[in-house]
């Protein structure tokens, strides 16, 4: 099952492994491990390939006592793939509290270059005292991989722990890409020599990729009725700057200003073909005609757009994300803002936002209502209507005009 991503002298050993790990999977996922796979040549000529992402449940205490020393850590060489980042935390302790063989390098520089900050500090603080050439030796060989590992280490950082460690040179990844694995100047140059290696950091597709909207402009307010006080539709998105690698889109909408939950996330969907625009007002559901292989997961709103409803008085500010994705995902209609998260983490190309705030009684403009007889609804039409007639009267409309 993982025999590619050993040595051939450990490849029985990889498969009494193997028999013992459980084959069920996280959220029954219907594979246990991605497609896409890092490749390592060693230091002693082989090739190792080992799969990115693994989604296989963790079983480790109910069969260690099974395995030999070598067995061990051979699993805990898998697991520090898991798509769980307690697990791989876990699992790359395990190979760090002992001799690390060369074939096992691969597995630690890999685990360094995603989004769990805690376990950049783990390994940091495992390996700054520890004679590291034979680490250096490995990075330097498989420079053009090990140089994207250092983008995405970067890229991480940009995204996820920039509030708490502002300046790059005080993150703890610099220190542990520089002065661990040998990370020096003289490999971008050979990047920029030879053109291979392209960096997959988010920093610069950042700038290309471009989302907005013609209802809103960046920072604008939001028009009623792509609110949960009005008609409660999902804007038009336009999505320009496409990375021609791209396979699918990502889609949140997040109130960044939520009291209680950060970024508390409004709608998600993922799968989205990769296309200039997004339609206005996609139905609720997984199935979506306009966008084919679109899935909407669970959020405020239960598979379907959940427009801004902040308390009254509050402005809110509502965050459109787009992500441009090398693959498209097998995540479940019920999975979460934080299952996208763990499945898209090392596919992602590109990144871009659009904010809009909303308030729920402001006034926009001053109008005057004329009662226009039973209806189910408030008559409304775009651009008009103050935040305070955001509610269904039941037996009769109110359309509302701008006053002359």
């Amino acid at each position: 099952m993982f025999e590619n991503g050993f040595p051939q002298s450990l490849v029985e050993e990889e498969k009494v492994v193997s028999a013992l790990i459980s084959k069920a999977t996280y959220r029954n996922i219907p594979r246990g491990k991605s497609e896409d796979h890092c490749k390592w040549l060693l230091l002693e000529g082989e090739t190792i390939c080992f799969p990115r992402r693994i989604y296989y449940l963790d079983d480790y205490d109910a069969i260690k006592d099974g395995l030999s020393p070598i067995q061990q850590f051979i699993y805990h060489c898998i697991f520090s793939r898991s798509n769980d980042g307690f697990i791989r935390q876990r699992h790359i302790r395990e190979i760090l509290s002992g001799d690390i063989p060369s074939w096992a390098m691969p597995y630690i520089v890999k685990v360094c270059d995603e989004y769990v900050m805690e376990i950049l500090e783990d390994v940091y603080a495992a390996l700054k005292d520890c004679d590291n050439a034979q680490l250096h030796q490995i990075c330097e060989r498989n420079w053009p991989t090990f140089l994207r590992s250092h983008d995405r280490m970067i890229s991480y950082w940009n995204e996820f722990y920039r509030d708490r460690c502002y300046h790059y040179k005080d993150y703890v990844g610099r220190s542990l890409f520089a002065e661990c694995f040998g990370y020096t100047r003289s490999m971008e140059k050979l990047r920029h020599k030879t053109g291979e290696g392209e960096s997959q950091a988010l920093d610069a597709p950042l700038l290309k990729l471009k989302i907005t909207s013609p209802a809103f402009k960046e920072g604008g307010w939001i028009p009623l009725e792509y609110t949960a006080r009005g008609g409660n539709i999902s804007p038009k998105l336009h999505i320009t700057g496409v990375d021609k690698r791209a396979v699918s889109l990502a889609i949140t909408m997040d109130d960044a200003s939520h009291p209680l939950f950060s970024n508390y996330n409004h709608w998600v969907i993922w799968n989205v073909p990769v296309q200039e625009w997004v339609p206005a007002a996609l139905p609720a559901g997984n199935c979506i005609p306009a966008l084919p292989g679109a899935v909407q997961g669970m959020a405020y709103g239960r598979q379907k757009y959940k427009g801004p409803k902040p308390p009254l008085k509050s402005i809110h500010t509502y965050t459109f994300t787009v992500y441009a994705l090398d693959c498209e995902l097998s995540l479940p209609s019920t999975g979460r803002r934080k299952d996208l998260f763990q499945q898209i983490e090392g596919h992602i190309l590109q990144k871009a936002t659009l904010s809009g705030k909303f308030q729920s009684w402001r006034k926009q403009e001053k109008y005057r209502c004329i009662r226009t007889g039973p209806s189910q609804g408030w008559n409304m039409t775009k651009d008009t209507g103050m935040g305070r007639f955001g509610a269904k009267t039941g037996d009769a409309s109110i359309k509302l005009y701008r006053r002359k």
